[in-house]
């Protein structure tokens, strides 16, 4: 299982920045873990970030295709509604896994809207 913390900086502006930080273990069973864990994510090309919670293998897949799908433009949001068009592609994704692999997990999905530093963060799938 993963934890996972999200904050924002405040200036006298209102919301600077966002922050995402997790831990990097990844455990199977009490006696079997590891150490090196990516689960913050982020897009080259826009300003992007996500990290998830709870079980590992679903987020840790969907979330490095949906980040390539915004950098090379397959993923975009022409009204502005990123987050709606990101959690229609996170089902999508979901909708095809597995059924008998399927276990709790969350994400979560921040970005910078507009020009300087208005920011939005959403749950994206629970």
């Amino acid at each position: 299982m993963t934890s996972i913390v999200v904050w924002a900086g405040v200036d006298t502006h209102g919301p600077s920045s966002l922050y995402v930080a997790s831990d990097s273990r990844i455990s199977w069973g009490k006696d079997d873990s590891w150490d090196q864990g990516r689960k913050v994510f982020s897009s080259a090309s826009n300003p992007h970030i996500f990290g998830y919670w709870g079980d590992v293998i679903f987020p840790a897949l969907a979330i490095p295709t949906i980040i390539d799908r915004i950098d090379r433009g397959v993923l975009n949001s022409r009204d502005g509604a990123w987050h709606t068009e990101i959690q229609q592609a996170i089902r999508l994704l979901w909708s095809n896994y597995p059924k008998g692999q399927r276990k709790d997990f969350g994400i979560v999905h921040g970005l910078r809207v507009g020009e300087g530093t208005n920011l939005a963060v959403s749950s994206v799938l629970e």
